[in-house]
């Protein structure tokens, strides 16, 4: 009779809430070197980012792909000027 072992490598970073913009943000738990998209809080259009990092802690979320929704049909207005 064979027996196999089976070692999971576990998540390296745990799933993490937050609030951004008066809003919980829930970023899941995913392993190490791992980039989530997630889109971003009502009010903005567009997505926002956050890597686990090497040392298995989340970094700083990335809001600049955040638009505010009124800015974003201003400048949609002026591209079709």
């Amino acid at each position: 009779m064979s027996r196999y072992l089976l070692f999971l490598a576990p998540l390296a970073c745990p799933q993490q809430t937050m609030l951004i913009d008066s809003h919980l943000i829930i970023w899941p738990a995913v392993a190490v070197n791992i980039t989530v998209t997630l889109s971003c809080p009502p009010g903005k259009i567009g997505d926002m980012l956050r890597k686990c990092d090497g040392h298995n802690t989340w970094g700083n979320p990335n809001l600049k792909h955040c638009k505010n929704v009124q800015f974003q049909e201003l400048e949609d207005l002026v591209r079709d000027f």
